[in-house]
């Protein structure tokens, strides 16, 4: 994967992030269980941060969050990937990352697979946001990767 293709990667999920954080820090509407997703959205780019860095893993990442602060780790969190993109670059070799799950049972992933992985993870659990929002009679922000590559 080219530099080009992780840095908009990043860019891409930080935006889409965005969105709908504006959008439920904006509506007095939105349910619990909205602001709880993407509390999960953070908090799995927390732990797979953890992982790669080869740190404890503090499994109470999940936990649901404020909005405000869900605004503040996303941009904390875009920052700390783009600094892990750039040390793997630096290196000009295939990290392997090995970790344990959250049963405690031991993989290998590379970080390209594991990037890969935290975007498609944020984009599925907000298109379940987007499916509470329209159920709630609220429109989603629209966050298909081609409104954002149009930029």
């Amino acid at each position: 994967m080219t530099d080009t293709v992780f840095q908009k990667l990043l860019a891409f999920n930080h935006w889409a992030n965005n969105l709908y954080l504006e959008k439920i820090s904006s509506d007095e509407l939105i349910s619990e269980s909205c602001i709880n997703l993407m509390s999960h959205i953070i908090g799995a780019e927390i732990i797979w941060l953890q992982r790669i860095n080869n740190q404890p893993i503090t499994p109470s990442a999940f936990s649901p969050k404020k909005v405000l602060d869900l605004i503040n780790l996303n941009q904390e969190l875009t920052e700390k990937w783009t600094q892990k993109i750039a040390e793997i670059q630096m290196l000009d070799l295939p990290l392997v990352i090995n970790y344990k799950n959250l049963e405690g049972l031991d993989f290998s992933s590379s970080f390209e697979d594991i990037l890969i992985h935290v975007c498609n993870h944020g984009t599925y659990h907000r298109a379940q946001i987007a499916k509470e929002l329209r159920k709630g009679g609220i429109k989603p922000p629209s966050t298909d990767y081609i409104v954002f590559s149009r930029g």
